[in-house]
């Protein structure tokens, strides 16, 4: 049997999901902070990334709160790696779904962004995700095209239940003579117009 077919068959956690999650979340860049923060060696963690052997589930914990992920992740029971807690408490405050939350939590950091698109070349700017997502936030015209698609949003769920009916036969609150269905159009119009203004004004600001 060759070396590698041996190295192979003796690394009989490779697969597991604890190991395979470890190889994610460790890299040679932190490997030696990791390794001090659990009060182990660098070479008992690449023995876990290599599959040749397993953390103890006492150290499950620890690892879960280094890398700001949940248990439930670490062992492959999840493909959420954003604390339950954490995503609670920002959807409480936020209103946001739990899906948006851990869209943004996990959007691309800068580094990440230069890996992709930049390779090797030098430092640009330190403008991630991050600083993506606060100036739509802050944009006006963000908060009008939200508030467009809501109405329309509103219009086509009310569309549905009513039909092409002009809504001043539905009572006095809706006196238009107009069906829902029209206004979900004029309204996700609307929404793209201050989308195409939020872009352009993005735009000017960083040139």
């Amino acid at each position: 049997m060759s070396e590698n077919k041996k190295q192979t068959k003796e690394a009989k956690y490779y697969d597991h999901p604890l190991n395979s999650r470890l190889r994610e979340l460790v890299n040679k860049k932190n490997i030696a902070a990791f390794a001090e923060a659990l009060g182990v060696t660098q070479d008992a963690v690449r023995q876990w990334q290599a599959g040749y052997t397993r953390p103890d589930v006492d150290r499950l914990g620890k690892i879960a709160e280094h890398f700001g992920v949940t248990s439930d992740y670490l062992l492959g029971l999840s493909t959420d790696n954003i604390p339950d807690l954490d995503v609670r408490a920002i959807v409480e405050k936020t209103r946001l779904t739990k899906a948006a939350v851990s869209k943004i939590m996990s959007g691309r950091t800068i580094e990440q962004v230069k890996a992709v698109y930049l390779g090797e070349y030098e430092k640009i700017s330190d403008k991630g995700t991050g600083y993506a997502v606060s100036a739509l936030i802050e944009n006006d015209h963000f908060w009008s095209a939200v508030d467009h698609l809501a109405a329309a949003l509103f219009f086509e769920e009310l569309a549905k239940r009513l039909g092409d009916k002009p809504l001043i036969e539905q009572g006095p609150l809706l006196d238009f003579d107009m069906g829902a269905d029209k206004f979900a159009n004029i309204y996700w119009q609307m929404a793209k117009d201050k989308l195409s203004l939020l872009v352009e004004e993005m735009r000017h600001a960083e040139a």
